[in-house]
Formats: C-alpha cells, structure tokens, sequence
C-alpha cells in the first residue's frame, strides 16, 4: 500500500502530465492558457520539491539529481514563457516533455527510496505540508476551464 505522501505526490505528478498532454494536443489561445495552466502547476509541484521534500530526503545523491531535474525544467519553462509572444507561437514540447518525464521517474524513485523510510508519521506530516503548499502556489488550476483536445478539433 502507497504512503500518504506517495499519493499525494502522484496526484501532482498526474495533474502535471494531464496539462503537459493538453498543451501537446491544443494549438492557438487554447495552447497559451493550457500552457499558462501547466508552467503554474509545475512551478507549484517544483517549490514543493525543493521547499518541503528535498530538505527530508535521506538520499542526498538523487536528492541533488532531482533538484539539478526541476531546475532545469522550470528554466525550459521560464524560456518557453520568455518566447511565447503570439498566441499562434510553438513551444518546444518535446524538449519539455522530455525534461519533465525525466524529472518524474527521478521523483518516484526518490520517493522510493529516501522518503520510504522514513518513519509513518513524518511521511504522513510531509504529505500534508506538500498537498497545502502545492494547493497555495498552483492557484486554483480549473482543469474543466480548459477546452479538451477534442473540442479544440472541432
């Protein structure tokens, strides 16, 4: 059975895959507000990370890993912001998607290893403080706000 902390942690991990998919599939205002959605959240899910997580984190090696991870994708993603004049503008999805798939798979190892040994209760108070903060920066993220790819087709 998954830790507190491992479904808190997965919720934010499948909020962030779920925008980074829509912005992949949508084009023109669509694209801007999906991707405004997404660079929110995961600025969200990376504060948390380097506020609350990887202070506790036993495993200092993938610690540094997935810190070196996140700061490289909030730099793709302050440039992505930087570079989006025009509503019609293309953003580098695939370097995006890449540097945040590869930021994930280091999260859930991290959470395997240096936050699965830690004792219950700390595990539960760290799953609580991530949810909170999460929930204060990310603002509230209305996924129903934003048009599914299907209606972008049509």
């Amino acid at each position: 059975m998954e830790s507190e902390l491992g479904v808190v942690l997965r919720e934010q991990q499948a909020v962030v895959s779920l925008l980074l998919s829509r912005v992949a599939l949508v084009d023109g205002n669509e694209r801007r507000v999906a991707f405004e959605a997404l660079a929110r959240v995961l600025f969200a899910h990376l504060s948390v990370w380097k506020s609350v997580l990887l202070p506790k984190a036993g495993d200092a090696d993938l610690a540094q890993q997935a810190a070196a991870s996140g700061r490289r994708v909030a730099g793709i993603v302050a440039r992505t912001i930087v570079e989006q004049q025009g509503i019609g503008a293309r953003h580098d999805i695939q370097t995006l998607m890449s540097s945040v798939l590869s930021l994930l798979s280091q999260e859930s190892a991290l959470l395997k290893t240096a936050f699965g040994v830690l004792p219950r209760e700390l595990q539960r108070s760290l799953a609580v403080e991530a949810e909170e903060e999460f929930m204060r920066l990310a603002e509230p993220y209305e996924l129903g706000e934003l048009p599914s790819p299907q209606e972008s087709l049509q």
